[in-house]
């Protein structure tokens, strides 16, 4: 994903939405008003792209930390099922739109 975004000025989206969904579908669209950074239009993809890579990164952070509590306090000490136990919990409360 780029970090700038193609911009469109809010109005273009309704005078011209045809060409602005065109743009969405090549990458991002910034939505400007007033000059403005108003709202990001991403396709679905994209946006489920992002929310699984954060997902996947949530419960790598989470498994470090595990980690280092065990490393830190060897009575943090969790089994490797208890571990994933924990993981597929804390996955199970990450949403991820469809």
């Amino acid at each position: 994903m780029d970090l700038i975004p193609q911009t469109e000025p809010i109005s273009n989206l309704k005078s011209n939405q045809s060409a602005v969904f065109a743009k969405v579908k090549q990458r991002p669209v910034l939505l400007l008003q007033n000059s403005r950074p108003l709202a990001v239009l991403v396709t679905p993809e994209e946006w489920n792209r992002a929310v699984l890579r954060i997902r996947e990164l949530e419960l790598l952070l989470l498994h470090h930390k595990r980690l280092l509590e065990m490393q830190t306090d060897p009575a943090q000490a969790v089994t490797h099922e208890e571990l994933e136990e924990q993981l597929a919990a804390k996955a199970a409360t990450l949403h991820v739109v469809n």
